[in-house]
């Protein structure tokens, strides 16, 4: 019986079939195939690639303005491995690439790996799967595909990936890894009357300051050739798609850590934001006093912060009680009395609701099911995120067998540096809900 992983060498191609697959269109193509012995998946890829090349756009003629818009060729390896892999090539990588892509009719990773051999102007070897494997991934062009594919496939699954504190925490750059300071500046005093003359008087600036610092989160993912040689392209996407949630999840862990760690006592009934005991329950009273609190927030001069309450965000178990509470068109009200005379209606229409799983997971320090809490917006925020430079999207590595020796696999590496800190605590209230 044979050996499954045994690679069976293919035929070697007769004169008429040559001429049945190139036809009178590539006869330089066909002279080359007679002389060289191709097998004929190497012969029908060449193909592949000649008709390809005579279908793309050319450039304007000298002189006539315009522009060619004929993607790469690693644009168009790129464009292929997410076809193959079955994510949207047209919307990640444009239409242009991704027309070509589909004039490949790559079914596989292999298939992508002898496109990049043609496109480049190198022979497909014989020797089977595993010398196609060796060429294609000494190929320069093949390699960008495969870093350019797996970064928009961690991009896309990054930026799909939930992320409640988007909608109410604060985005800050840092330009290294020290700590960095938040700064949120009140002038002092208000606007005067300008008197005769013309003179203005001078405000001052508090600055009321957090520390935030940005540090390195990175994973590895490992690709094993077998599964190149054996798969369509399914394990590639799951592992490549993977990196981009986990480094999403990686990023709201950190800032629900952060939050519910509580650090300096940032939520303290003397800082006006905390509510407790029985009062403190998620309903229709302790929300009204959740907004008081926030609404009734002064610097240290009792000046009024004008700051609004936006986002409510609430464990898994109170998300029930939490639509209600924001959806409902009126909300009903008990009375002892014979007839109650106050309007109805729902004050808290307005509020975002976020539901965080985090908040209740007891793998997390401070974690409950019954705890709630009520933010002002971004530009108010009682929370911050920082990300190096600037950058908010994961950087992806490619590494073949010939990075490490010793390794007959396909490694991705993805990172990304970023970190949280509790910034303000007259922008968000607390409740314990018990």
């Amino acid at each position: 019986m044979q050996n499954a992983n045994t690679e069976i060498e293919t035929p070697i191609l007769t004169a008429a079939k040559i001429i049945e697959l190139t036809g009178a269109k590539y006869p330089d193509l066909a002279a080359k195939a007679a002389s060289e012995n191709w097998d004929e998946p190497r012969l029908a890829a060449e193909v592949k690639i000649c008709d390809l090349q005579a279908a793309r756009p050319k450039g304007p003629a000298v002189g006539g303005g315009g522009h060619d818009n004929a993607a790469t060729t690693p644009e168009i390896l790129a464009a292929a491995v997410l076809d193959v892999v079955g994510a949207d090539s047209e919307r990640l990588c444009g239409a242009a690439a991704a027309a070509s892509a589909r004039e490949l009719r790559c079914s596989s990773l292999l298939d992508v790996i002898r496109a990049s051999l043609s496109l480049t102007g190198r022979g497909i070897p014989r020797g089977g799967p595993s010398a196609i494997l060796s060429a294609g991934f000494s190929s320069i062009d093949l390699a960008v595909a495969l870093g350019d594919s797996a970064q928009k496939l961690v991009l896309d699954s990054y930026s799909g990936a939930p992320a409640t504190w988007k909608s109410h925490a604060k985005v800050i750059d840092v330009v290294n890894f020290h700590p960095a300071s938040v700064i949120r500046p009140t002038f002092a005093g208000s606007l005067k009357p300008v008197p005769a003359g013309g003179e203005v008087k001078h405000g001052t600036i508090s600055e009321d300051t957090a520390k935030i610092a940005a540090d390195t989160y990175a994973q590895l993912l490992t690709m094993d050739r077998k599964d190149i040689i054996n798969d369509s392209g399914g394990i590639f996407m799951q592992t490549i798609s993977a990196l981009g949630k986990n480094a999403a999840r990686s990023v709201s862990d950190l800032f629900y850590q952060t939050l519910l760690a509580n650090a300096d006592d940032f939520f303290h009934e003397d800082n006006g934001n905390l509510l407790t005991g029985g009062e403190s329950v998620l309903s229709f009273e302790s929300l009204a006093a959740a907004t008081t609190l926030m609404r009734s927030q002064r610097d240290k001069d009792g000046r009024d912060l004008d700051i609004v309450p936006r986002v409510l965000v609430v464990p898994p178990e109170l998300e029930t009680t939490a639509r209600q509470l924001l959806v409902s068109q009126s909300v009903a009200r008990y009375t002892a009395e014979a007839v109650d005379n106050r309007p109805e209606g729902n004050p808290f229409k307005n509020l975002t609701l976020e539901v965080e799983s985090r908040l209740s997971n007891p793998a997390f320090t401070g974690a409950s099911d019954k705890g709630w809490y009520l933010f002002a917006s971004p530009q108010d925020a009682a929370t911050a995120v920082a990300f190096l430079n600037g950058n908010q999207a994961p950087i992806v590595e490619t590494f073949t067998p010939s990075s490490e020796p010793t390794v007959l696999a396909y490694s991705w590496r993805v990172y990304l540096d970023f970190g949280a800190a509790l910034v303000d605590h007259r922008a968000g209230v607390r409740a314990d809900g018990e």
